[in-house]
């Protein structure tokens, strides 16, 4: 999921890898489906195709209970728990695999 920033431009990559942002709290349960079910069917559609991390935001006061439906708070800590985190160090080291050599040397030229 996450990919390589280009800057069409130049016509060059650029040194950055954009993470795509695929759940935030406050949108989970407003089409009627509980919040809980929501956030997994996304978390579980991006695992099964995509090959990297996703983002997934929970913003202060919805994940101290301050703001928005109390169970949305607690799914956040069940979401880290049932699926694997990693680094962002570690999503761009496997993003950087997958380019092929030539754009991995042209990323290295600009100082990546």
């Amino acid at each position: 999921m996450p990919f390589p920033v280009y800057d069409v431009l130049s016509d060059r990559p650029l040194p950055l890898v954009a993470i795509p942002l695929v759940v935030m709290d406050v949108t989970l349960g407003r089409r009627g489906s509980p919040a809980r079910d929501e956030a997994s069917a996304i978390v579980a559609a991006a695992r099964r195709w995509g090959w990297g991390g996703v983002g997934i935001l929970w913003h202060d006061p919805v994940l101290h209970g301050l703001q928005e439906r109390g169970e949305l708070g607690p799914l956040y800590w069940e979401l880290l728990e049932r699926n694997t985190t990693v680094t962002g160090q570690e999503v761009a080291s496997a993003l950087r695999r997958r380019y092929d050599p030539a754009q991995i040397e042209q990323m290295e030229a600009h100082g990546s």
